[in-house]
């Protein structure tokens, strides 16, 4: 090799040698400092384009699980509502049975008629005022979307709506006598309503201020009792399907997080030791840019 002042071919090398091994030094300490490994795309383009699908799954994954959990809390208050009903319509049942008995004078009887109407304006006021976020509950006025999952359709339905066959849907009208879908007194014939239930005292006004003379059998408000039960068993089985979601969506987020952590995250052990061999390359690459900068002198020694 020609030794020359112009051109130091060994300077050129060692200053290549040693910018490279500057620039990992630098890559390994900003992915130890932020535990990120991609810290731009230039460190790996298509992990980041990998990773950032992810992290946009894991993200709406999130999202996806609380609108689960306000599923269950709407599922909830409703069970809760229809448990509230099945117990004034028990002890509705007991008055009525109690009354029955022929062993109550008129005014003995009224006192019982009285409580019978509030206990139904009991069950009015829960089946008008029940809401979760301002969304009405129990007036079967429409079924509910909710969105469970991360892509387009990944929906559960729930039959709410009111419609032409009994048993199915969540209604509760005290004051309906039609066979409508949902209906507390859904199947119940010959007309009977619950606000027009008189228990033996014509003297004393049913809820809807009618008097009237309407004796229900006791099968009416069982019909009642039944079709309320069958309600909340309806709403018992969509939270169990939603808890079933719930438990998919954690598990999918798990292995999303595990898959993203390996693409995205720093991998301590492994960057560590690149560091090390990084920073003996540049320390070396530094000695030998030194002596190879020194060499132009030995050009010196040659002259006579």
């Amino acid at each position: 090799m020609s030794i020359s002042f112009n051109t130091n071919t060994s300077a050129m090398f060692s200053q290549r040698a040693f910018y490279n091994a500057t620039k990992d030094v630098s890559d390994s300490t900003s992915k130890l400092a932020t535990g990120i490994r991609i810290n731009k795309g230039a460190d790996d383009a298509a992990g980041l384009s990998i990773s950032k699908g992810f992290e946009t799954l894991l993200k709406s994954t999130t999202n996806s699980k609380k609108n689960i959990s306000d599923g269950v809390s709407m599922l909830q208050t409703m069970d809760a509502a229809l448990g509230s009903v099945t117990e004034e319509l028990q002890r509705i049942r007991e008055i009525t049975m109690q009354a029955r008995n022929g062993t109550y004078s008129e005014d003995q009887l009224a006192a019982m008629q009285r409580e019978v109407v509030e206990r139904v304006g009991t069950i009015d006021n829960i089946a008008q005022n029940t809401s979760f976020n301002g969304v009405s509950l129990l007036d079967g006025a429409s079924d509910r979307v909710l969105q469970v999952g991360v892509e387009d359709g990944d929906t559960l339905t729930f039959d709410f709506a009111s419609g032409a066959a009994a048993g199915v849907g969540i209604e509760i009208s005290v004051a309906t006598d039609e066979t409508r879908l949902g209906a507390m007194s859904e199947g119940v014939t010959g007309g009977f309503r619950l606000d027009q239930l008189n228990i033996g005292s014509s003297s004393v006004n049913s809820y809807d201020d009618s008097t009237n003379t309407q004796n229900g059998d006791l099968s009416d408000i069982d019909q009642m009792i039944e079709n309320v039960t069958r309600m909340r068993s309806t709403v018992g089985g969509y939270e169990n399907a939603l808890n079933s979601r719930m438990d998919y969506q954690e598990g999918f987020a798990i292995g999303m997080s595990t898959v993203h952590a390996n693409i995205f995250n720093t991998d301590y052990a492994a960057e560590s030791s690149e560091l090390i061999k990084s920073q003996l390359r540049q320390n070396s690459a530094a000695s030998l840019l030194s002596q190879a900068n020194s060499q132009s002198g030995i050009a010196l020694n040659l002259i006579p």
